[in-house]
């Protein structure tokens, strides 16, 4: 016994163009908030700042994303820093680690992505 297959609708002729090439940009990604990288850096320095400031703003989200509860009741009450203290000291030194000691004093990155991440974008850090 043979089943009737339907027969598919003929499709439409399509015509297709190529979408406009987009505007040539500096980066892939859009810049954080924060302090800019500083302008006139040679390639290698300009990927140690952008991957320094990427490293904070994960470890910033991490405590964020692990300690809701935590991070929600000091933003409350107004003891963020007091309540994550633990977190925070901890993810410094990991950060000191990973981009050096020098480098991670001298930068703003991790300050500003603790602000972003954890404080609401309010200067708390």
């Amino acid at each position: 016994m043979s089943i009737p297959v339907p027969e598919a609708p003929p499709r439409a002729a399509a015509s297709f163009e190529a979408p406009a090439p987009a505007p040539a940009a500096e980066s892939t990604s859009p810049a954080p908030a924060g302090t800019p990288i500083p302008a006139g850096l040679s390639p290698d320095d300009q990927s140690k700042h952008e991957k320094a400031r990427r490293l904070a703003r994960v470890l910033a989200s991490d405590i964020a994303i692990y300690n809701r509860e935590k991070r929600d009741r000091g933003i409350r009450e107004g003891n963020l820093v007091a309540m994550l203290g633990y977190e925070i000291k901890k993810s410094w030194e990991i950060y000191k680690e990973r981009v050096g000691a020098e480098f991670a004093n001298s930068t703003p990155y991790f300050r500003d992505a603790l602000n972003e991440m954890l404080a609401e974008g309010k200067k708390i850090f």
